[in-house]
Formats: structure tokens, sequence, C-alpha cells
């Protein structure tokens, strides 16, 4: 039997961690004051809500999709969006602020053992706090929204501008809803 939605509201929101990755295929990790040489580098978006989104879209989901969070005013924030738009995901609630830099990761990968070690810059993803998203209510804008998947990689709390605090777990299925919300005692 099909499920039938009979509050009007369809869609995926993803919001939370918004990266680049800059990876670079090395000949070998270097010890401190030594050189090791970049024989490869390539560059792709993640984050989970980014690759919750984007692998829906290519599977064909026959629901809107829309993104959340912050990037930098900068050429990698002009990536993800054109990136998202280029998979008919709506960004409007996906910001852009000259305030940081869009987060980036440096992937070192061992070209012999395939040994991977991470450098990251949280940037623009340090600043949002995911005001613009009600948890008390459904706010007019995500009105349409019937699926909230957040994450930020790791476990996070974060206070809400209603003064409650969300922690927020990491998603790995993007089917959920997985943002716990505690409201203010205060």
């Amino acid at each position: 039997m099909k499920n039938q939605n009979t509050n009007g509201r369809s869609g995926l929101l993803s919001g939370g961690n918004w990266i680049v990755d800059q990876v670079k295929l090395i000949d070998i990790y270097p010890q401190p004051e030594q050189l090791g040489n970049i024989r490869a580098q390539s560059q792709g978006t993640g984050g989970a809500p980014y690759n919750v989104l984007v692998d829906l879209a290519k599977t064909g989901a026959p629901f809107p999709l829309y993104g959340a969070g912050l990037v930098g005013r900068d050429a990698l924030g002009e990536q993800i969006l054109d990136d998202c738009r280029q998979h008919k995901i709506d960004t409007r609630n996906l910001s852009m602020t000259p305030k940081a830099p869009t987060s980036y990761t440096d992937v070192m990968t061992e070209q012999t053992h395939g040994r991977r070690t991470f450098f990251h810059a949280r940037g623009a993803n340090a600043l949002w706090r995911g005001d613009d998203l009600n948890f008390t209510r459904t706010p007019r804008k995500c009105q349409s929204r019937r699926i909230i998947s957040m994450s930020f990689g790791a476990r996070t709390r974060r206070s809400h501008s209603s003064g409650a605090s969300l922690l927020i777990l990491p998603c790995f299925t993007g089917v959920a809803l997985s943002a716990a919300y505690t409201p203010s005692t205060t």
C-alpha cells in the first residue's frame, strides 16, 4: 500500500557543512622539515548535505530537494551553489557570507598506500547556526519540506535563536530528522 501524503508537504531539506575537498596525491607523507612531492591534484564538492542531495538528484528523486547552510562569498562558494543548481537543488536556504571563506579540506593521499591525512578549515560552516530554520513550528519558507536532514560531521551542540539547544548528530541515511530539539528552560 502506498503512503498518502495528507499534509501537502513534500521534499527533503538537508543542511549542515558544505565543503570543498582539495585532494593531493603525494609520493610520501614527509617527516617534519622534509619534502614530499604532489603528483596530481583534484577538487570536489562534499559535506553530508551535498552528498545526500546530489545522490538523490542523480537517482531522479521524485520530490523537491533543498539545501541549507552557509558558504563563503568566494569562488569555492560559487562552485557549490552552481553545482547545486545544475542538479536542480533549491539553494534559497544556502547563503553566502563575506565574513568567512567557504570551508575546505586539504586531503593528502599517499600514492603507494592510499593512506589519507586531512587538514580542515571550518570557514563559513563555523558561523552557520541554523537560526533561519525554526524547529518549534514550520516556517513559511520551509512549509513544503517533509523530511529534514541536518549534519555537521560530528556531534555538535548549537544554540538556536529561541534560546533552545540543538544537539546535532551525524546523519548517514539522509532520510530522517537527525537534529534533537531541546526547548529552553529559562
